[in-house]
C-alpha cells in the first residue's frame, strides 16, 4: 500500500499489527471531501464517529516512554507513535496521526482541515487539551505555523518558540556540572547585576524583572483573538507554572511578579 492510500484511511478502520505484538490497531478510512461548516472534511467523518472517538480508548498497555525518531515507512511510524497513546482516548491518537500525515505532506490539505475541525469544536478541543501532553500541543502549534492564516502562523510560532527555548535551556541543564541554585551565587549575582551576556544583551533581573510578565502579557494579547491557539497557549503556560522541571518555574520562585 502506498503512503497516500494509507494516509487517506485516517478516519475509517484498517487493521495494523500493534507495536511489539501480534495484535492489531484501528485505523480510520475517509470518503470523498465535502464542505462542512466552511471546513473541508472527509465525508465519512461523521459526528457519530467522532463522538465515538471521545469514548473509545486505544488498546494496549502504556509503554512508559515517548516515541522519538523518524521511520521511513508511515506504517512503521504509526506503530512507533501509537505506543504513546495506549489507554488514552482514541481521539488523541487520531489527532497525532493527522499531524504525522501533514508533516509528511500526504493529503495535507484534507488532514489539516480535519485537524482544524477537531480543534475548533469545543468538545473535541477540550478533550485534546486535557489529555495531550505539551509535546503534542507544540506539534499542533507547529502545524498551525505551517498551514494557518498569517496571524495564526505568527501566534503559533511564538508559542512554539517559547516552549522550544525552554527545552533547550533544560537540555543544557542536564549536562551542567551543578544545576542547583546556590544562595551564595544568587547573592553575588544580585550584587553585581546587570551582567553582560552577548552583543548588548544583559542578564535577567531575577528578583524583580518584568521581562517574563511583559512577554506573557503580549503573547496573551495576540492569542486572544485566535481560537483555538488562545486555549492552547493558556494550557501550555499553566503547565509550566505547575511543573518544577523548567527554568521558568524555578526563576518564578525568586520573583513574585514573574507571571502576572
Amino acid at each position: 500500500m502506498n503512503l497516500g492510500k494509507l494516509c487517506s484511511r485516517l478516519f475509517g478502520v484498517e487493521r495494523l499489527p500493534a507495536m511489539g505484538s501480534g495484535g492489531s490497531v484501528e485505523q480510520e478510512v475517509p470518503g470523498p471531501v465535502t464542505v462542512n461548516d466552511s471546513i473541508n472534511l472527509p465525508s465519512s467523518v461523521t459526528k457519530e464517529r467522532l463522538a465515538a472517538a471521545l469514548e473509545k480508548k486505544v488498546s494496549g498497555e502504556a509503554v512508559g516512554f515517548l516515541a522519538t525518531g523518524h521511520r521511513k515507512s508511515l506504517k512503521d511510524q504509526f506503530r512507533l507513535v501509537r505506543s504513546e497513546f495506549a489507554g488514552e482516548p482514541l481521539l488523541c491518537w487520531k489527532c497525532a496521526r493527522l499531524i504525522i500525515a501533514i508533516r509528511r505532506g500526504i493529503d495535507a490539505e484534507i488532514h489539516w482541515a480535519t485537524l482544524r475541525y477537531l480543534l475548533e469544536t469545543p468538545a473535541y478541543r477540550d478533550l485534546l487539551l486535557s489529555r495531550l501532553n505539551t509535546r503534542w500541543l507544540i506539534a499542533i502549534c507547529d502545524t498551525y505555523a505551517d498551514y494557518g492564516s498569517p496571524a495564526e502562523r505568527a501566534a503559533a510560532l511564538a508559542l512554539s518558540l517559547l516552549i522550544n527555548v525552554v527545552k533547550l535551556a533544560e537540555t543544557e541543564r542536564l549536562i551542567l556540572r551543578d544545576s542547583e541554585y546556590d544562595e551564595v551565587a544568587i547573592d553575588g549575582y544580585l550584587e553585581n547585576f546587570p551582567h553582560s551576556l552577548w552583543d548588548g544583551v544583559t542578564s535577567y533581573s531575577i528578583g524583580g524583572g518584568d521581562m517574563p510578565r511583559n512577554l506573557f502579557a503580549r503573547l496573551k494579547r495576540e492569542l486572544s483573538e485566535l481560537p483555538p491557539l488562545d486555549a492552547i497557549g493558556d494550557c501550555l503556560i499553566e503547565r509550566m507554572r505547575d511543573s518544577e522541571s523548567n527554568v521558568l518555574f524555578r526563576l518564578s520562585t525568586l520573583n513574585p511578579g514573574f507571571w502576572e
